[in-house]
């Protein structure tokens, strides 16, 4: 038997979730808030939040660290410029 996600996101449409298995991350979007949040794949755990309007697309990839020999997830977030 299953367990339930997310129950506090709003992810009505336009809002959604993507599941990224190749990072292991959880991307969501609540529209109403205009809030992206990241999420750890293996635990379901909140990583990361961006509140902005103007972030256009999300894109996630991993980045090793040369110094902790570890990878850590960066999150890149092209800012629509309305200027």
């Amino acid at each position: 038997s299953g367990f339930p996600l997310f129950q506090s996101e709003s992810l009505k449409w336009p809002g959604f979730v993507e599941f990224d298995d190749v990072n292991g991350k959880v991307l969501t979007f609540s529209a109403h808030d205009s809030i992206h949040k990241v999420f750890d794949l293996k635990n379901y755990k909140f990583l990361y939040s961006i509140s902005d309007k103007n972030v256009q697309e999300i894109k996630i990839r991993i980045v090793q660290s040369l110094q902790e020999k570890r990878s850590t997830a960066t999150i890149l977030a092209t800012i629509l410029d309305r200027r």
